[in-house]
């Protein structure tokens, strides 16, 4: 008992960093814990074991090397609600790992239907589940399983030391394939000029996003490199960096808030919301809409680029302070655009300059 809790105090930290490291996916996490726990407590089939309580059916992940069969599976669900260790678990939400044999002798065990139709088909006899999470459709374990020697009190209650990061990383796991879920769910549903999502840390960095999300952010910022753990353009960090250092309440309203910012006829539509699924992370909807541009003209020809794009905004219905917010500029700046907009079309107005533009017709 004293040199397993000496190795467990040992290795057990470094067991659960390893798995941390990979606890990005349900997928990751799986194959993680069922490589490293047996190194901990020896197991000759290790599986992440997903329960249907309702349908009373199982979902396994396991080792490549121990595949089950369809048929292995539909003897084991036929006697699901039989299993000692779903009773257990299912009835008690909190409870801690467990043996079949803390729930019945080995030897009534075995004269089991479960046993005789399942465990003595597939060569195993002694099951220990180190439950994860359990509500009332779900139980989540991991399963260990040996043949001839039982599991003792020391190993159970070594791996129940671990239980609650485990099943903390776990929820982080899954939290991280939910998110994943609804963002790809977004971005079916995204239509040209809809929304779709980019996923941030609590630093302000990318943690996913979609290939619409970033050709949508490109069409303003065409050098922006938006892999993971990017930085957002300076114009929409700036922005964003305000909101978060504005949220005083740690246990009050979450920073949130839009933006329209854009360039090249294009505006840039950002909506910020907190990530239901990630503590500190957040979500950012982006849209993009497309102002029709002006006709080729002669005195079209005559502005530059930044003198359009800012006549094309004000033929947009845009004031002055949005189309500075819209172009990340001063107000100041476009007061100065339109002084030049109007002498080189010889106008006095930006209603006459937009129509100048729109009627296509030269000066004079």
């Amino acid at each position: 008992m004293a040199t397993l809790a000496a190795r467990i105090a040992e290795q057990g930290l470094k067991l659960l960093n390893e798995i941390a490291a990979e606890a990005w996916s349900l997928e990751s996490f799986a194959s993680s814990g069922l490589d490293r726990l047996p190194r901990l407590v020896a197991s000759e089939v290790t599986t992440l074991s997903i329960c249907d309580l309702a349908r009373g059916r199982r979902t396994v992940f396991s080792a490549p090397n121990r595949a089950f069969s369809a048929g292995e599976r539909a003897a084991f669900d036929a006697h699901f609600h039989e299993h000692p260790l779903v009773l257990y678990h299912s009835k008690t939400p909190g409870g801690s790992t467990h043996r079949i044999s803390d729930s019945l002798p080995a030897s009534q065990f075995r004269q089991t239907p479960l046993y005789n139709d399942y465990y003595r088909c597939v060569g195993l006899d002694h099951v220990m589940a180190l439950p994860l999470y359990v509500d009332r459709r779900f139980l989540v374990s991991f399963v260990f399983n040996r043949k001839r020697r039982d599991f003792d009190e020391a190993e159970r209650d070594a791996l129940d030391v671990l239980r609650p990061q485990l099943a903390a990383l776990f929820g982080q796991a899954l939290s991280q394939e939910r998110t994943r879920s609804l963002l790809a769910q977004l971005d079916a549903l995204a239509a040209p000029g809809g929304w779709s999502a980019i996923e941030l840390d609590g630093e302000r960095r990318v943690v996913r996003a979609s290939d619409a999300t970033r050709e949508r952010i490109e069409a303003c910022w065409p050098h922006w490199k938006g892999g993971e753990g990017a930085r957002l353009p300076e114009a929409l960090d700036r922005w964003l960096q305000e909101r978060l250092e504005g949220t005083e309440n740690l246990a009050g309203a979450q920073a949130s808030g839009s933006l329209t910012v854009g360039r090249s006829g294009k505006a840039l539509r950002v909506r910020l919301v907190p990530n239901p699924a990630s503590g500190g992370g957040f979500l950012l909807f982006v849209s993009l809409a497309v102002e029709a541009d002006f006709p080729a003209s002669a005195a079209g020809a005559a502005l530059t680029p930044r003198e359009r794009e800012v006549l094309q905004w004000a033929a947009a219905g845009k004031t002055n302070a949005e189309i500075a917010a819209i172009l990340d500029m001063s107000p100041r700046t476009v007061e100065k655009h339109f002084e030049h907009v109007f002498e080189k079309l010889g106008v006095e107005t930006r209603m006459a300059a937009v129509m100048r533009l729109l009627a296509g017709s030269p000066r004079g």
